[in-house]
């Protein structure tokens, strides 16, 4: 992934499409940032937010390049209580260099090296005011060593995981004939077999 493309005179801020923050929340924080002297560009993907630079949906490795191209990521929860277990939006930005500003009940799961909480859209813009484009782009890059140091690791606990299962002869279970698979025959005789037992008993 690309994240050379990031500009350095604005702040560009992203958020992504229906579990972006509402058109309130985001009509203020383009009203504090301006009122601020902060040069930003808002940009929605995956669906319209008033005043921010529409993207529509993309394919994923798409969508994370458009990521790439900014510099902060609104993470917003809708919900009145903390959410439990990991956030998958904020590793989104985290994977395409991009600086999670996390709404304070959706910082739960796995830390970030940066990452900043806020309460509202003026505690958001009084953040978002105190770092330039450059300071951003170094942190998003922090962040996206660390995230593809995780799905590495992760990668390679799944592998070991799966050759152990394989050394100690374990066999997938297979309940019906998988019409995915070119050569079903070994599948459709487990099957018969089975249905057999089945009808018998």
């Amino acid at each position: 992934m690309d994240l050379s493309r990031k500009p350095d005179d604005r702040i560009v801020v992203n958020m992504v499409g229906t579990h972006g923050p509402p058109p309130a929340f985001v009509s203020k924080l383009s009203e504090l940032l301006r009122r601020d002297g902060v040069r930003f560009e808002l940009v929605s993907l995956g669906g319209p937010a008033p005043g921010a630079a529409y993207v529509p949906n993309l394919p994923r490795d798409q969508f994370l390049q458009r990521l790439a191209e900014g510099h902060a990521g609104i993470n917003y929860s809708g919900s009145t209580r903390p959410q439990s277990g990991i956030n998958v939006k904020r590793f989104d930005f985290a994977l395409a260099g991009d600086v999670p500003f996390s709404h304070h009940l959706s910082v739960t799961g796995e830390p970030l090296p940066r990452e900043h909480a806020f309460i509202d859209a003026y505690d958001l813009a009084t953040k978002l005011s105190q770092f330039s484009p450059r300071e951003l782009a170094e942190w998003g890059r922090e962040n996206a060593r660390y995230a593809m140091a995780l799905h590495e690791r992760a990668v390679r606990s799944l592998g070991e995981a799966v050759r152990g299962l394989l050394r100690r002869g374990a066999r997938p279970r297979t309940r019906a004939p998988s019409p995915f698979l070119r050569d079903d025959s070994l599948y459709l005789s487990q099957y018969r077999r089975n249905s057999g037992r089945r009808n018998s008993a």
